[in-house]
């Protein structure tokens, strides 16, 4: 993808290998399970049609307190950094 340094693996787990090219050590980060927790209790809302009498906001309002407890959280209650085997 993009300038071809990225790549897409379907997997069963959400991580982002990432790779110093210059001494070639790698690091993983994985999304806690707290963090998953959050973003899977968001339920899919019906997509806002523009036209008059529609609120955007209104039908994005259930995400902003979840996007305002993520932004809350230490880093450590979010993700996972370990070094790559």
């Amino acid at each position: 993808m993009g300038k071809r340094t990225l790549r897409w693996v379907q997997a069963d787990r959400i991580a982002v290998r990432f790779k110093n090219i210059k001494t070639g050590k790698t690091a993983v980060l994985r999304p806690t399970p707290a963090l998953v927790g959050l973003l899977t209790s968001l339920k899919a809302q019906p997509k806002a049609v523009s036209g008059e009498g529609t609120d955007r906001k209104a039908a994005h309002a259930h995400v902003e307190p979840v996007a305002r407890k993520i932004a809350s959280m230490p880093e450590q209650e979010i993700i996972t950094t370990e070094p790559d085997r």
